[in-house]
């Protein structure tokens, strides 16, 4: 996710319009957004800095740094024991069809785990001097791209486990990774690490097959990109920084919406199943809900924690959002 503050981000309209965005004909309805209402909360007792949900009932957290990890059946309200028996190290992804798990243990070893029933599938790698490894799994859950937080990200062939590429150019953190959902593309987001000499941040975007760069994306002007996302079925590309929230036709890479230099970044972005709502953790006291058809903010849910990450769950009709002090909160979407 990240390691620093990040400040919030404001929408403006005007950018859309500069940029040649292009809205679909049919905007989210007002009252569908504003009928979401609080359905459960809970408080897991550690910094759950990445949450997924792994049913449309069971939601997951974890703490990536020492591998603290609950899930929780936000129907019943009962505790799961499924990543008990997993015995789970830090967590990597889990699968767009949610039969697969990559966990990092603390000595770096990265396996993946089937989840129904629950069993070790393989040790694919080891990762040296990981502290918070990222990951993505391809839609078809053929590979799995890692990437040990520094500027290598390498990209296994999960049937075999064999290491297909090792994609080199980022020269910084890599803080995000997103496959397309057609699997062809893979984009991944540099940023800062700490020395005012070695920031990266751009977002690279590379040939899945090939293994090769297809376009480097400069996003200096929008500080860390802490976390991306593609939408509109993949012809849009979104990355959330510290000062603005771009996104980017993935047909051109051209900027199509730019939020504008403004107050504060966000922690975590998370677009709905069905490509019509995305879902914003703020680093400051809301979690901003957007109209994917025209980039503009439909709703802040107020909250009294800083949030860290969100998740829809598969069906799209609960939001969950993590939050510092340990607390999770799931609203049902109508």
């Amino acid at each position: 996710m990240h390691t620093k503050p990040a400040l919030a981000i404001a929408f403006a309209v005007a950018f859309t319009t500069s940029l040649g965005f292009q809205a679909p004909a049919t905007p989210i309805s007002p009252d569908l957004v504003w009928a979401m209402t609080e359905i459960a909360t809970t408080d897991v007792g550690f910094y759950p800095d990445a949450i997924a949900f792994l049913s449309n009932t069971q939601l997951a957290m974890f703490n990536r740094q020492n591998g603290q990890s609950a899930s929780w059946d936000v129907g019943s309200g009962e505790g799961s024991s499924l990543l008990e028996a997993l015995q789970l190290g830090r967590y990597v992804d889990v699968s767009d069809d949610l039969s697969t798990l990559a966990v990092c243990t603390r000595e770096g070893m990265v396996s993946i785990w089937g989840v129904d029933p629950v069993e070790k599938i393989r040790d694919l790698c080891s990762l040296q001097n990981t502290p918070c490894p990222r990951g993505a799994f391809s839609p078809d859950t053929s590979l799995l791209a890692i990437t040990d937080f520094r500027d290598e990200i390498m990209l296994w062939d999960l049937a075999t486990g064999t290491l297909i590429a090792a994609l080199t150019g980022h020269n910084s953190n890599v803080f995000d990774l997103a496959f397309s959902p057609d699997g062809h593309l893979l984009a991944t987001a540099g940023g800062w690490s700490g020395s005012a000499t070695d920031a990266d941040s751009c977002i690279k975007i590379w040939d899945v097959a090939e293994g090769e760069l297809i376009v480097s994306l400069p996003t200096i002007d929008i500080g860390d990109n802490h976390a991306i996302a593609f939408a509109d079925s993949g012809a849009r590309l979104i990355s959330g920084g510290i000062e603005r929230l771009i996104a980017w036709d993935t047909t051109t890479w051209q900027r199509v919406y730019d939020s504008g230099s403004s107050y504060v970044g966000n922690a975590g972005i998370a677009v709905s199943p069905n490509q019509q709502l995305m879902a914003i953790a703020y680093w400051g006291d809301s979690i901003r809900l957007v109209d994917l058809s025209t980039m503009q903010t439909c709703r802040d849910l107020r909250i009294t924690a800083t949030p860290v990450d969100v998740a829809f769950s598969p069906d799209g009709t609960k939001l969950a959002a993590s939050f510092f002090d340990g607390s999770i909160i799931v609203w049902a979407v109508p």
